[in-house]
């Protein structure tokens, strides 16, 4: 699930999607569709600030887009499915016969008229979705563990697979051998899925097929990290060689963890302000840039824990593009990414690496191990 905090209306394109306006609050969008013969069924979480926000306030309007044209829809059905907490989920039917690439959501807040849009990728539809013990449906691609409610007869395949991290953005080359992805173990479920084990878990109702939907199952405590293990595996991108040997020493010892970044910041303060900004940093991107792989190893997910929320995004075709804009201590910068489409993931981002990219990466960790960001 991919959020982007920005100002105003932006359009952001990806599994979640959130946009932060001017005294408003929040409002958070994630969204699945389910593809039949002729309907298509958009489910929608719209995550709202309670406290400056109440969904009476808002009204839904759809279009449907391709390149050239764009058109709104009507719907042939909604339905709410209910809440938990501040989270709210709706279900809409569209005529396939209708329907362009994309889908626009509006949020229309009714006492301005400020409007939020989000896009939906049509060719990004799965075969199902599962529902939790309250009928609600999830809408992420990473779950904590529990039991869930699905149609009956689908094969399920568990991956207990560790995913390499991602690559610095001006490496060309990937020297690293390639590792087979073996399948763990498969069963049949009817009805319901267990899925208690953290792991990947690809589900399909027809194994011949190229659809399916894959859910990472992750510890109670995620998208947080609680263990000094793992909080130590991100720091690979912000650490240099013998630093990375002095955290292999650390193990579970919280002690030499607390020593370690006493060492790297210099002073209590500063180790403090920068280990609120960069574990907060890693809770984000583990929430919404998670896929079949954990969000901070994922290519966004790197960009972003080293250069934080972009200024703006640019969506064009099958590309993605993050602006950074130049500030008192970094210059321009722009990171493109080309999304993928596997069995494992209808929409994966991969970013193009460059070597124009060392000079400010590594000014950027620079400032970070300084706290010194925006």
């Amino acid at each position: 699930m991919r959020a982007i905090r920005i100002v105003v209306s932006v359009v952001v394109i990806f599994f979640s999607q959130t946009i932060q306006a001017q005294n408003s609050g929040n409002i958070g969008v994630s969204m699945m569709s389910v593809a039949s013969n002729d309907s298509l069924h958009l489910y929608l979480e719209i995550d709202l600030d309670a406290k400056s926000s109440r969904l009476y306030n808002y009204k839904f309007q759809f279009s449907t887009a391709s390149e050239n044209e764009e058109i709104l829809i009507a719907y042939l059905d909604s339905t709410y499915l209910g809440n938990e907490m501040d989270q709210h989920y709706f279900k809409f039917s569209f005529p396939r016969s209708v329907l362009r690439p994309k889908i626009k959501t509006r949020l229309i807040k009714l006492s301005d008229g400020l409007t939020f849009n989000f896009i939906h990728e049509v060719n990004e539809s799965h075969p199902f979705i599962l529902f939790n013990s309250k009928n609600i449906p999830l809408l992420k691609y990473w779950t904590n563990p529990g039991i869930f409610q699905a149609p009956n007869s689908i094969h399920v395949f568990y991956y207990n697979y560790d995913f390499s991290i991602a690559l610095p953005p001006m490496t060309t080359r990937n020297d690293a051998p390639s590792q087979e992805m073996g399948i763990d173990s498969s069963f049949l479920a009817q009805g319901t899925i267990s899925m208690k084990k953290p792991g990947l878990y690809l589900m399909q109702a027809d194994t011949t097929s190229n659809q399916a939907l894959t859910i990472r199952v992750e510890p109670f405590y995620f998208p947080r990290f609680t263990t000094v293990e793992e909080l130590t595996q991100p720091l690979i991108y912000i650490t240099d060689d013998e630093e990375q040997k002095t955290l292999a020493e650390v193990g579970n010892d919280k002690r030499l963890f607390d020593k370690f970044w006493l060492q790297l910041a210099g002073n209590p303060e500063r180790a403090k302000k920068i280990i609120r900004l960069f574990y907060d940093r890693v809770e984000y991107v583990n929430t919404n840039f998670t896929t079949f792989k954990d969000g901070w190893k994922t290519d966004m997910g790197m960009i972003y824990l080293i250069m934080g929320s972009p200024d703006n995004i640019e969506k064009i075709g099958n590309k993605e593009i993050w602006n950074y804009q130049e500030d008192r201590h970094l210059p321009m910068r722009k990171y493109q990414f080309i999304k993928t489409s596997t069995l494992f993931s209808p929409a994966h981002y991969v970013l193009i690496r460059e070597k124009k990219h060392a000079e400010s990466w590594y000014e950027a960790i620079n400032l970070l191990r300084n706290a010194i960001f925006k």
